[in-house]
This record gives C-alpha cells, structure tokens and sequence, in this order.
C-alpha cells in the first residue's frame, strides 16, 4: 500500500482474516486540505452516509475520521460532496500518512448505513475437508487453505529476494512425494517409460519416483491434478508466516512470523534426508543404521518433519518439480543467466542437500542441459470442489 493511500472501515472481520474484501465497500473521498486543528476537508464522490470511519494504513488501524454535522455540501463544479471532518490519528509515527491530496478510501458496508465498530460482519466461508483421497491415483491431499502468506525472503540467497506478502486461493497437495509405487501404476495404465529411480526391487517401490519435468507433469494430468505453482509449494512448506495481534486501542496488527524450515526455524538434521543427516553422528535414527545415503521411503519422518499443512519431507528426501519457470521476483533487479523460460524451478533440496537449501524459501533451477533428461522428484495439486466441502 502506497504512503499516503488508506481504506477506511469498520470491517473487523477483514482485519482477523488479513484482508479487506474491498468489493464490499465503495465510497472513495480525496484530501482537499489539512487545517491545524485536527480538521481536514474531504472530497467524497458520493454523499457519505455515516459519521465516523476508521483509517486502515499498512493493514492496521491507525486513526480515525468524523465528519462534522450539517456541513456537507455541493463543490462547485460537479456533483461531488465537500466535507469537513476532524480526524484523529492514535500514534504520532503514523501522523505523516495523513497527506493534503492524496487519495482517502472511504468505504461502508452496502446496504447498511450505521455500523459500530464492535458489530462484526458475519463472513460466509466454504469449508473444506482437510485431507482427500484422490479418485484415480488413491493418494492421500492436505488442505492449504485460502489467505496470504509470506513468500522469499530479504536475507537468503539473491533469487529468493524480496519477500514478500501473497494472497492465494484454497488448493490440496499430496501430503507425500509421489512413489515409485504410485508412478508404477499410471505407467501400467498408460504404457509409459519406468522412473529411472525403481531398479525392479521391491526395496525401490516407497522412494521417491524420480523422472523428468514432462514425465511428472503427464503423471499429474492422468491424476487430475497438476504440478504446483512455485508460490503453492512455498506455503505448503512453511505455512501463511502471519499472525494477528490486538493493539491497545483495539485495532489488530498482522505481524510477520515466518518459518525457514517446514517444523519452525531451527535446523534439525534428524527431522529430514539431507547430508547432514548422514554426516552428523548425533542423530540417532534406524534409517541410518538400516540404509547407506541416499533417497528414503516417502513417509520417513512422518510426524517430526512436517510442513504446518501435514504435508510430509518437504525439505530434504528428494526435490521436487514446481510447475513455476525460473524467473526473478518482482522487484529484483539482479541478473541471472538462467532467468526466462528455460528452466524450471526446483524446491526442497535432496539428500545430498546441505541445511541452506533445504529450506522451504530456497530456489534451484531444474532442467539443465533440459527438461527432458534432468530428473527430480514430484507432488501433485488441485483445486478443491464442491464434493470437497463439508
């Protein structure tokens, strides 16, 4: 949100959400003038229909407007309101968002004109089951509900630059890596190619299917399912990052809380497959006294490596294909070679990965020399449907 542009409301719903439903409000004013005494004249384009609005800057509360009685008015001119208001702003760090000129949202609910700010609108949510099974490869989905989430991040690696705050629909993600066991059943439907990574054991059919970009993008399409977005994978692994806290006087704050690993921010080797894993002789682990390095069964760590969503091995095992090209984020302007419609983006680091990349934040480009040898391993998305709600 731009320094000096605020939406005004007394939508508390929005706030414990993290998001203004702006489609349900709008009334928009403009800043004529500030006058010394807490006043302000503002231009409403259509005539206002309550006293008082609170000022929302930086999606928080920060003040708040009443419009003095008896003194709306005609602008020469046209058919828009002149108001005088006095406003008050609840922290003096905030008074420089209150600008002569600048744009003013001032937004009421419609259809109803007087509204407390205590009064709660009532939001009707669909509510999606939390795990699904899926109706043609019988693999188990976890629910990634809608709402933002924190994505990149300001102090990684410089293609994970910026981070910043996304908003996204409800999607399920298979809550495990997509099997050589699972991949042998489309190939036996379809009559395609073996993963590279089954060798005929069954020792090989709970790893990981390891296979090429088009080969995990047709094995989702067989499904009804497809690759996730780079920005789906992201929240899957490390959850929406924000909460709500109530401030003092009563507005809520949303707070970035964000995590680097699926389970929180504190490495851990014996929580995932990844080098230190192997390398450490601390961790005391049955894999390890039973398997040499390498892939594990896509249920290792189970329980103890979760994302927030239950979504399992999301750092470290195997990675794993986002159907997302490898391209700088809005706002970097650092460049990469690799960057355009070459490559595709991997997420979630391998076994072999040390802990820096197998963070959930953390991008590598998968498909050199191309999309049709270099191999990395999968999971599916799709979006949820009626059948899917309670």
């Amino acid at each position: 949100m731009a320094w000096g542009v605020f939406v005004l409301t007394v939508m508390v719903v929005a706030l414990l959400t993290g998001r203004l439903d702006s489609g349900d409000y709008h009334i928009t004013a403009t800043i004529e003038s500030l006058r010394a005494d807490s006043m302000v004249y503002l231009i409403f384009h259509k005539k206002p229909l309550q006293e008082e609005y609170y000022i929302i800057a930086n999606e928080r509360i920060i003040g708040k407007v009443s419009l003095v009685a008896d003194n709306h008015s005609y602008k020469r001119g046209g058919a828009n309101f002149k108001v005088l208001a006095k406003y008050v702003i609840f922290e003096n760090r905030d008074r420089e968002l209150l600008r002569t000129g600048d744009t003013v949202g001032f937004s009421i609910e419609k259809g109803k004109v007087h509204r407390d700010f205590a009064d709660k609108k009532k939001v009707v949510r669909v509510r999606y089951r939390e795990t699904i099974i899926g109706k043609k490869d019988r693999r188990v989905g976890v629910l990634v509900p809608e709402g933002k989430f924190v994505m990149g991040s300001n102090d990684g690696e410089r293609d994970e630059y910026p981070e910043r705050i996304l908003n996204m629909p409800a999607f399920y993600i298979d809550k495990y890596e997509v099997s050589n066991r699972d991949f042998l059943r489309y190939v036996r439907a379809m009559n395609v190619r073996f993963p590279v990574s089954w060798k005929g054991s069954p020792r090989d059919d709970d790893l990981p299917a390891i296979v090429n970009y088009y080969e995990a993008a047709s094995y989702a399409k067989w499904a009804g399912k497809r690759l996730p977005t780079e920005d789906e994978w992201e929240k899957a692994a490390r959850g929406a990052g924000l909460e709500v806290e109530k401030q003092w006087d009563e507005s809520f704050k949303i707070i970035k809380k964000t995590i680097a690993f699926p389970w929180g921010n504190s490495f851990d080797p014996s929580k995932l497959n990844c080098a230190e894993f192997w390398e450490n002789p601390g961790v005391v682990s049955d894999y390890r006294k039973e398997n040499k390095p390498g892939l594990l069964p896509v249920k290792a760590f189970e329980g103890s490596g979760d994302s927030p969503y239950g979504a399992v091995n999301m750092a470290g095992n195997a990675n794993e294909w986002t159907a997302s090209w490898y391209r700088a984020y809005n706002g970097n302007t650092i460049s990469n070679p690799l960057y355009g419609t070459r490559v595709k983006v991997v997420r979630g680091g391998h076994w072999l990965s040390s802990r820096n990349h197998v963070r959930a934040m953390d991008r590598e480009p998968g498909g050199i020399p191309s999309l049709y040898s270099d191999s990395a391993g999968f999971r599916c998305v799709r979006e949820p449907n009626i059948l899917d709600k309670y």
